[in-house]
């Protein structure tokens, strides 16, 4: 009896425990259901095998300040990952600047943001611009430390740093200090054996505490923390078993995590996870954990780390990971479900909360790395509950409609359904909440917020006939009673007809649609009645597009032929048009640039206005299949549902298509052929249903939200990971990535560079990339890979941007900038050309110093030659005219004694006498300057003034004369040859005044300008013609000689000077064309005294 009794204890024991575990897991996941659990989460798993993970187990991970993720393992050495490829780097004793060992335990970035790298020979310091690493052996510093726990024996745990110094824990129990900038490191204390808490997997958790002067250590295997001073001093603090009703296997802990907005450490222990304050120095276990901790099962794991939001997560050996929130004190999974909850935490070794969100997670067994993405999918599905209260009571959805308050009202098979996007609710009215309807499909077509109207299609959608078939409906928002809408055609009634939902166009004050039995209608604002506006024979009509109230396009239902209208003066008349002949399925008008968007069986087609084509999009573009329905969201893009069951976008600027999958929360969803519902809210989210389908329900379907803010939240960054020049590699002394400015030479001009994406939420990005130069941008270019490429490119400054899009296409990551300077070849510089010039110019110059010094040399050789032509021909000069004057002299002579001859003849004695002593003097003045060449101008015409008083005696004053002279003119210092005048004188005397039968006037002007002088001698004469036919033979003779010895003396002149001075003649003419005399001007150069 006993031993029955016995049993039934056992077994009660044993049915209480189950069910307590039962209960346990009911009760995480009810919490999981109630929102309480982290569903914010998505795993993705790194293998060895499949992904060329460096290795599988005791991996610990870090990532940098440019978003790399760093990978270290006990076996497999230290790689970089961007959450596609590996970069490994290994253990190469013949290599300069390689890592020294394969075995990495613990990683810390400095202040320069170089990497210090616990490894199996020490620390590696890696270099992040130089790309290679600076190693440092252990030193042993207390010989009483002979040997060492396996594997960490010669590691070097980096923990700490500052702006200057890293601090590490060093096997031998000394704690030391490297400078970051000179690598110098030394002592900063030393432990007894006994003091030293060794190395293990998590030792760079410890820290400094600056208030306090001390380090804290966690002591491996051991429920304690230790409390170093830097003065020497130790102080242990142990947690007390907090699970004393429990059999539990272990009390102690292998990580922590310091929390300096709480001042206090988090430890993943035996008894749960602790919290340890450091300012009262007290554990505090978690009460959240009671239900797992007082199981007998449960058991810790090790990792624990803190999120950003100040969250802690802990590993459990058998439960997977959780996270704790110590300002709601609550704790959940990670994961609701329990698959991929105990995986992703399987024999958990690590957890590392980075920067940007994710949490990554290793273990001891062998099972590779998770990423624990943040989950906040950009499509939010709302599946059809009609059960629950504010949820969707159908997923046939052939319509939604923006409606008052930012609302929108869902046209379902189970009723009117209005959502409100704020707060997530669907409010349901059925057939009993309009009064006035009948069917349990309502379906809104307009809404009208200003009247607060709404028109409605109500009945049955059991078939395919009562579905295009239900009766339409004007419903009062306010009241919700609901009038019926009459048809007519004319004076007509219809009261048969078959309505797509979704081809419904605001028009006027009013709206259109279409009944593929009849027509286009209109209903206008206030009335009951829908009058047939366009009356067309009974057909398919698949969609419509209506164009600013003018233009009307129906497609025929992917049958050819289709219509265009255009309304002139309020009727609509069929005009032909480039979409008759095309099977478009879905189109859009654009009214910023009044183009429109044709989405064909193979192609997306813009045309501009006068649709021509502007750019077409087939599917080397992205484009998979028909659209059925498209939109523009509040960015000019364009959103889509096609016959492939997906939803995207094409971003309009750039042309890249964007669809969406499951890891964006969308579920694929059948859209029925044309005119599936698609709208936006005030917030510009969109929303898809899946259109016109009658039937009793569907699975699939449901109201789907696109979340624009999510969509372009995701981001990547793009980095350069090779250069080539000339499709050779190009050595740097620093790695591309880490390139601000590249300077090349004339013919490195060809350039490739490899460009690579950080990206842990998706394998889908894309780069682009433009190149401007001398301050130009250039346009962006979308390469089908991720290299750059650049050929025979000019000398000049360049800047290269590069960019990354994230999975979603969105190129809205940071710019990675490159600035590339290629030089000019010697011979195109600016300085080659100035010393090219220069140089041309001491060579003209050298040539032209050497010629002349040449005809120098020639001159000096000819001087005195020349100097003896130049004399004998002065000689030759004067002579001639000397013998020229001589010639002058008889003929003057002659003249005048032939007038005393006439005089004496005449027998008039005091005319002969004046003239005679007038001759005298005369030829005195004559003689005196006959001996020189030039006389002064004073003298010739003191002689000329003598010569004319003679001829005024000798022709008894039968004309007058004057000789001016400007009261400024130097006459006592220009110098001309003697008797130049003269001769032109008595030219004009004897052959223009004395055969003129009244007294006539003579006139001499002389004049300087510009270095010559003028001599003018005018008279009122007969003329040189009429002098011409009464000339005699003596005359003839006399003016032959005179004029032709003067003429000879000027040349003369001219030769002796080089200048030309020519002897003008010009006959006078009055008004009315009689002869007026003749007009000589003599042009001789100026010559001084």
């Amino acid at each position: 009896m006993s031993k029955i009794k016995d049993i039934v204890m056992i077994a009660k024991k044993i049915l209480l425990i189950t069910t307590f575990f039962f209960v346990t897991r009911i009760t995480i996941a009810q919490q999981n259901k109630n929102g309480v659990a982290a569903e914010g989460y998505r795993a993705i798993h790194w293998t060895k095998a499949q992904d060329g993970l460096p290795n599988d187990g005791t991996n610990v991970m870090f990532k940098d300040a440019k978003g790399f993720l760093w990978i270290g393992s006990s076996g497999g050495g230290f790689c970089r990952f961007d959450g596609t490829n590996f970069k490994r780097y290994h253990d190469d004793a013949e290599k300069r600047g390689a890592i020294n060992s394969d075995a990495i335990y613990s990683f810390k970035e400095d202040s320069l943001h170089n990497i210090w790298i616990g490894t199996g020979k020490g620390i590696s310091r890696y270099d992040m611009k130089a790309d290679t690493f600076t190693n440092f052996s252990p030193v042993i510093f207390d010989t009483a430390f002979s040997e060492f726990a396996y594997p960490f024996s010669e590691t070097i745990a980096p923990f700490w740093a500052t702006k200057d110094e890293m601090y590490c824990m060093v096997p031998g129990g000394a704690i030391t200090a490297i400078n970051v900038h000179t690598l110098k490191r030394g002592k900063i204390l030393q432990l007894s054996k006994a003091q030293d808490p060794g190395i293990a997997w998590n030792t760079n958790k410890s820290f400094f505490d600056k208030s306090s002067n001390s380090i804290w250590v966690l002591r491996t295997y051991e429920p304690r923390l230790e409390q170093i001073f830097l003065g020497g001093k130790i102080q242990y603090y142990s947690w007390p078993c907090y699970r004393k009703n429990v059999t539990h296997p272990r009390h102690n802990a292998e990580d922590m995590v310091y929390d300096p907005k709480r001042n206090s450490i988090w430890i993943n222990s035996g008894d749960g996870l602790l919290e340890f304050s450091l300012d009262d120095k007290q554990f505090r276990p978690v009460d959240a954990l009671n239900e797992l901790t007082k199981q007998k099962s449960y058991d810790r794991g090790v990792g624990v780390d803190k999120d950003r939001q100040g969250r802690i997560w802990f590993s459990t050996y058998s439960e997977g990971i959780f996270i704790y929130d110590p300002e709601t004190k609550q704790t959940k999974p990670v994961f609701s479900d329990h698959d991929t909850q105990l995986k992703t935490g399987k024999a958990n070794l690590h957890i590392y909360c980075d920067r940007d969100g994710i949490v990554w997670t290793a273990d001891w067994q062998g099972n590779g790395i998770y990423a624990l993405l943040p989950f906040n999918p950009t499509v939010k599905r709302y599946a059809a509950n009609p059960s629950a209260k504010n949820t969707l009571s159908s997923g046939l959805i052939s319509t939604i409609i923006p409606g008052p308050q930012g609302k929108l009202w869902l046209g379902t098979a189970d009723g009117l359904n209005i959502f409100d996007p704020v707060t997530e609710t669907f409010e349901v009215l059925r057939e009993k909440d309009l009064p006035g309807i009948k069917g349990t499909s309502i379906i809104p077509i307009y809404i009208d917020t200003l009247q607060q109207k709404d028109w409605l299609n109500a009945g049955s959608q059991q078939t395919e006939q009562q579905y295009f078939g239900m009766g339409m409906y004007e419903m009062d928002i306010k009241t919700r009673k609901c009038s019926r809408i009459i048809f007519m055609d004319g004076s007509k009634r219809i009261d048969t007809f078959y309505v797509q939902h979704g081809m419904v166009r605001s028009y006027k004050n009013g709206f259109i649609f279409c009944d593929q039995l009849h027509g286009v209608f209109e209903i206008k604002e206030g009335s009951l009645v829908a009058n047939l506006l366009i009356p067309l024979l009974p057909e398919n009509q698949g969609n419509i597009l209506l164009v600013e109230d003018r233009y009307l396009f129906l497609q025929h239902g992917g049958m050819l032929h289709n219509f265009a209208f255009e309304n002139k003066n309020g009727k609509w008349t069929r005009v032909p048009n480039q979409l008759d002949n095309v099977a478009w399925f879905s189109a859009l008008y654009n009214k910023k640039d009044q183009t429109y968007w044709v989405s064909e069986v193979n192609n997306l087609v813009h045309y501009n206005k006068e649709f021509r084509v502007v750019k077409a999009y087939g599917a080397g573009d992205g484009y998979s299949a028909p659209m059925l329905t498209m939109r523009f969201d509040n960015y000019g893009n364009l959103w889509f549902a096609n016959m492939s069951k997906e939803i995207g976008r094409l971003n309009t600027a750039t042309g890249i298509f964007s669809t969406f999958s499951e890891t964006d929360g969308y579920q694929k969803m059948d859209f029925y052929w044309t005119n599936a519902p698609i709208t936006k809210d005030v917030r510009g989210d969109l929303y898809f249903g899946i259109g016109a389908k009658w039937g009793t329900g569907d699975l699939n379907g449901g109201l789907d939200r696109v979340s624009l803010e999510r969509f372009s939240s995701a981001t990547s960054a793009v980095y350069l990971n090779a250069l080539s020049i000339n499709q050779k590699p190009f050595s740097l002394y620093t790695q591309v990535n880490e390139l601000g400015e590249l300077s090349l030479k004339y013919d490195q001009n060809t350039i490739s560079i490899e460009a690579g994406i950080i990206d842990y939420y998706s394998k889908k990005g894309k780069i682009r990339y433009k190149l401007g130069q001398n301050g130009k941008e250039g346009d962006w270019q979308y390469p089908p890979d991720y290299i750059i490429r650049y050929e025979s490119l000019s000398p000049g400054s360049y800047r290269l941007a590069v960019q990354s899009s994230n999975n979603s296409n969105e190129f809205n990551s940071p710019e990675k900038i490159l600035l590339i300077n290629i030089s000019p070849a010697f011979w195109n510089t600016w300085w080659f050309r100035v010393i090219a010039v220069c140089c041309l110019i001491g060579i003209v110059y050298g040539i032209l110093r050497w010629r002349l010094q040449q005809k120098f040399r020639q001159q000096l050789a000819h001087s005195e030659k020349e100097k003896q032509i130049a004399e004998l021909q002065r000689q030759k000069t004067e002579m001639e005219m000397q013998a020229l004057r001589a010639q002058m002299n008889p003929h003057f002579i002659f003249n005048s004694l032939n007038s005393i001859n006439r005089f004496i003849l005449q027998n008039n004695r005091a005319q002969a006498s004046e003239y005679l002593t007038k001759f005298s003097k005369l030829v005195r003045m004559i003689l005196q300057n006959s001996q020189a060449s030039l006389i002064s101008l004073e003298s010739e015409l003191e002689s000329l003034q003598l010569y004319l008083e003679m001829e005024s005696l000798r022709f008894n004053y039968h004309f007058n004369y004057k000789i001016s002279v400007p009261k400024h003119m130097d006459v006592d210092v220009l110098k001309v040859p003697p008797l130049i005048i003269q001769p032109y004188v008595e030219n004009a005397i004897w052959h223009g005044l004395m055969h003129k039968g009244e007294k006539g006037q003579l006139d001499i002007e002389v004049s300087q300008e510009d270095g010559y002088l003028y001599f003018k001698i005018s008279d009122d004469g007969i003329g040189r013609k009429h002098a011409a036919a009464l000339a005699s033979k003596s005359a003839t003779k006399h003016k032959s000689m005179g004029l032709r010895i003067t003429a000879d003396r000027i040349a003369m002149l001219q030769t002796g000077n080089g200048n030309e001075s020519p002897v003008t003649i010009n006959d006078l003419v009055n008004a009315d064309g009689t002869v007026a005399g003749t007009e000589v001007i003599i042009k001789i150069p100026v010559e001084y005294d």
